[in-house]
């Protein structure tokens, strides 16, 4: 993007500033840019010439070119004097461009003197250069291609399928990462040669060789603490070192492990440093920590700064030291933990203050610094169903100050209209548990009945390691079907008071909720209905779901997903029609349009089931940077007996489609084809919407 100081900036200058400027070159061959021009300070004098700038014999925008000299340009149109700017420009032009991959560039200037001052850069570009073939020569214990991909170079070619550019100091950087990746490794003799680059004169190809001496892979010997650290008891971790490899992350994990205790023992300054003794002979290393403990310290006061918006008994409650008690650094470190966990400070920090001078006697500053705690969101999208849909939601992350949660949500769509009010207390009686009360309602409009559902819902929820979580609940509602087909609804009641327990079990390990580029995700669901609870039906309902995301590399991405539901109707007649399974449309199925996969009524109405399957495969690749496309393959049933359970009669979609990015989720575009159509099927579905589809 181009300065606009560049062309905005006017020179007015004495005359005789330019007196003694000589020509040089030829006049300009090609239409005059935009003048830079500064107005003059002090008495008026006549105005002097004006500057002007030229680009040739590039094929880049002036603009570009522009940029990275803009500032060198601006300084010499308020002083054209001072020439030697311009050599200054002309090399970081010329660097610039080779920056670019163009190695044998070249950036010469001239200066024209007139009625203007013109300054001519004359350019030759040279071929771009792409890396057409790099060999790592030596590269036998660590992956080849693994060390490749410490090139930061961006590809060339359509949407970026082609060879790296070629810069030379990217290349000798690559070097740098190599030797510094087997050094972190435990490789503490290796030796990266300085890249042999193969390249004909003016080509637009280069070859470039790396020789690498990897020498032994170092094991830890012995681990020695020097007799001034060896205060309190060693690590656990010092006694299993013994053995393995001798990288990077192993000795500052023996470090770390050292300081901690340390700290943990009332040390809260100590000085730890690390010294590597190796025996090539036999490729070992004693890794030595030498340093002193500092001196002990009793925690004198504590003070509590900022977060005045939050109660002052939750953030003690959260601390695990208080006054008179030694200086503990485990315990501040879980303090810190507990105050984040919290999710109202967008800061905490424990800050250790002597007092009087007296290194021995600490006060610790709870420092906090809260969040932005209330915020209003609009969410705006379509759907090949809902059509026009939008929603907006207010949350409060520290309600009352307590570090609550209520969220507040009003949605609609061409198809229905809801809403709901959420309130959690996050770490109810500081046991890890989640205590959420909902209450929700929605009028939506549904292919075969028109859903009307209030109700409330109190759950429970504790995660289960870093990635699983459970979640207990109850839930109490009314679901009422209206304007019913009679061949759809079978003269069961179309009012249904819900009474149901549910069991949740979930494990999440994507990189990323709304752009996953690996990962999994797990999900089984039991719920139990019963007169005895409240409700008037007497069911069991289970679903399973699962999404796999394998990445292929080069943004290329397989995304496998599966469900499957099953209910068992434990009271005589038919299922009332709210609580069955339906299939097809843009998350499921999408030769299909929402709801229209599986056996129909005599109305055409789709009549759903006691069971559905939902299989899908998708690949996705970049197109041109946040367009992105897809080729996938669906299927999926509806049962209306759950005694029929199975993959039979399967249907299934065929298809592609475009994905732009936008922070709220991908906005979708996909065509599902119909591979097996049936009569009052239709051939293909197009679908739009905001969202992958699993």
């Amino acid at each position: 993007m181009a300065c606009p100081r560049a062309w905005l900036l006017v020179v007015l200058v004495p005359l005789a500033a330019c007196a003694g400027t000589s020509d040089v070159g030829q006049p300009a061959s090609r239409p005059a840019t935009q003048a830079a021009t500064r107005p003059a300070s002090g008495p008026a004098t006549a105005p002097g010439p004006k500057v002007r700038f030229e680009f040739q014999g590039s094929t880049l925008p002036e603009f570009v070119l522009r940029r990275p000299i803009a500032d060198l340009l601006e300084e010499f149109a308020a002083n054209p004097a001072r020439l030697g700017l311009l050599v200054d420009a002309a090399a970081d032009l010329r660097e610039f461009l080779v920056g670019e991959a163009r190695p044998d560039a070249r950036v010469d200037h001239a200066v024209l003197a007139g009625e203007e001052t013109v300054v001519r850069f004359t350019i030759d570009e040279g071929p771009v250069v792409t890396i057409a073939r790099l060999e790592l020569h030596g590269a036998a214990a660590l992956p080849a291609g693994e060390l490749r991909k410490l090139l930061r170079a961006r590809p060339s070619g359509l949407f970026g399928t082609g060879d790296p550019y070629f810069v030379a100091a990217e290349i000798a950087d690559l070097a740098t990462a190599i030797a510094v990746r087997y050094r972190a490794g435990g490789f503490l003799d290796v030796r990266v040669a300085e890249p042999d680059i193969r390249r004909a004169p003016r080509a637009s190809e280069a070859e470039v060789v790396i020789r690498i001496e990897e020498g032994p892979r170092y094991t830890v010997a012995e681990v020695a603490v020097a007799e001034g650290l060896r205060v309190v008891p060693l690590p656990p971790e010092f006694a299993t070192a013994r053995g393995r490899a001798c990288e990077a992350e192993v000795v500052a994990a023996l470090r770390l492990a050292l300081r901690t205790a340390l700290e943990d023992h009332g040390h809260p300054d100590p000085r730890v440093v690390t010294r590597l003794r190796l025996d090539p002979s036999r490729a070992q290393a004693v890794v030595v920590f030498e340093g002193t403990p500092g001196a002990r310290a009793t925690i004198a006061a504590v003070e509590i700064r900022g977060g005045e918006g939050v109660s002052r008994g939750l953030i003690q409650r959260r601390l695990e030291f208080q006054a008179g008690q030694p200086f503990h650094g485990g315990r501040i470190q879980r303090s810190l933990r507990a105050l984040y966990e919290t999710g109202v400070f967008r800061s905490a920090q424990v800050l250790r203050e002597p007092v009087d001078g007296d290194p021995t006697r600490l006060r610790l500053v709870v420092d906090l610094e809260e969040g932005e705690n209330r915020s209003v969101s609009f969410l705006a999208g379509v759907g090949s169903y809902e059509y026009l849909r939008g929603a907006v939601t207010y949350e409060d992350r520290n309600f009352l100050g307590h570090a609550q949660r209520l969220v507040a949500r009003v949605k609609g769509s061409v198809r229905g209209y809801g809403g709901d009010l959420t309130w959690t207390e996050p770490d109810l009686l500081r046991s890890g548990v989640a205590l959420s009360l909902r209450g929700f309602g929605h009028v939506r409009e549904e292919p075969s009945f028109t859903d009307q559902t209030a109700g409330t819902t109190v759950a429970l929820a504790r995660p289960l390691g870093q990635h699983q979580q459970a979640r207990i609940g109850y839930t109490f509602g009314d679901r009422r079907a209206l304007d019913v087909d009679p061949s759809v609804q079978l003269g069961a009641d179309s009012a249904v008071r819900e009474g149901k327990v549910f069991l949740e079990l979930s494990r999440d390990t994507r990189d990323s909720p709304l752009y996953p580029a690996s990962g999994h995700v797990v999900g089984v669901k039991y719920e139990h209905s019963d007169p005895a609870l409240g409700g008037n039906l007497r069911l069991d309902r289970l679903t399973v779901s699962g999404i796999l995301d394998l990445p292929l590399g080069q943004d290329f991405l397989v995304s496998l997903s599966a469900q499957t539901g099953a209910v068992w109707f434990g009271d005589p007649g038919v299922l009332p029609v709210q609580e069955r399974f339906f299939n097809g449309g843009e998350t499921t199925v999408r030769s299909f349009r929402e709801g229209q996969l599986g056996p129909r009524a005599a109305s055409g109405d789709p009549l759903g089931g006691e069971f559905r399957n939902v299989l899908n495969a998708e690949l996705r690749f970049p197109i041109l940077g946040p367009l992105h496309g897809s080729l996938f393959a669906d299927a999926g049933n509806v049962g209306v007996d759950l005694h029929e359970y199975g993959l039979s009669d399967l249907r299934y979609a065929v298809g592609g489609g475009l994905r732009f990015a936008l922070p709220v989720g991908p906005l979708r575009l996909d065509l599902g084809v119909n591979p097996d159509r049936r009569p009052g099927e239709e051939a293909y579905v197009l679908h739009f919407t905001i969202g992958f589809p699993f």
